[in-house]
């Protein structure tokens, strides 16, 4: 076999963008392939057509996975390609949420179409074979943090990955609940602090209702003092016009 043919150029590793994971996560929500697993060909050829980027079926399906992973644990704000903009991350989170609602929704079916693995031992291919170059076409993880997965080879691997499954399920649905259970808690604390304000503005409009009812009485009192002082002068005044009446009449 020539150098030629026993080098090959390694494959380049696709990284994917925070806009890559927005992109993937709105595919996976709008075709819903836990429903139907036949439905990821469909999700990951929209998205390579979207990206323009040669990512496999299993890259896409792991990346996937991979996000549910830090969203679960609450380790995706301390990636930092992934978080993006404040807008970004939000929205992110949100379709997390829906996508694993999804996922735990048809976590029955996923495990029913789930195909059965080959646990048999196989024979390594010889370096001289013709399909030398048949690993090419192997899926491969296009993520470092993609490497603490790993298949199981045996049939107590596979038993012990099922239990981890059903761990990590269970896991899921107590931290659906919780934060389910924190949600409603917000929420109650928001309402009971909206109705103390409320409470709040209604003292303070009797307040000020009163305070008003009050300066108006104040008012009118004054107004009927100076009314009554005015009509005592002009009494006054009267009084003295005719006094002096009666002096020129006595001195004519």
């Amino acid at each position: 076999m020539s150098k030629d043919r026993m080098w090959r150029k390694p494959r380049e590793r696709l990284r994917y963008t925070n806009e890559h994971s927005l992109m993937l996560l709105k595919e996976v929500l709008d075709r819903n392939p836990f429903e139907d697993p036949y439905r990821w060909s469909t999700v990951h050829e929209n998205f390579v057509r979207m990206t323009g980027r040669p990512h496999t079926l299993r890259s896409v399906r792991e990346h996937v996975d991979y996000l549910l992973k830090l969203y679960v644990k609450g380790d995706l704000e301390n990636k930092a390609r992934y978080k993006g903009s404040d807008e970004e991350h939000a929205e992110k989170l949100q379709m997390l949420q829906e996508v694993l609602a999804l996922k735990e929704k048809y976590f029955d079916v996923i495990q029913e179409k789930k195909p059965v693995k080959d646990t048999r031992v196989k024979r390594p291919r010889s370096d001289t074979s013709s399909n030398g170059d048949a690993d090419d076409s192997t899926d491969m993880f296009l993520d470092d943090d993609y490497n603490e997965y790993s298949l199981p080879k045996t049939t107590e691997s596979i038993s012990s990955s099922t239990q981890d499954g059903a761990l990590k399920h269970s896991d899921t649905l107590q931290f659906l609940k919780d934060k389910h259970t924190t949600d409603v808690e917000l929420r109650r604390a928001d309402i009971e602090l909206e109705e103390k304000k409320l409470a709040i503005a209604e003292k303070e409009y009797q307040l000020a209702k009163e305070k008003f009812e009050l300066e108006k009485q104040e008012r009118l009192r004054k107004l009927e003092l100076e009314q009554q002082e005015r009509e005592m002068h002009l009494k006054v005044l009267e009084q003295q016009q005719k006094l002096i009446q009666m002096f020129f009449e006595q001195h004519k």
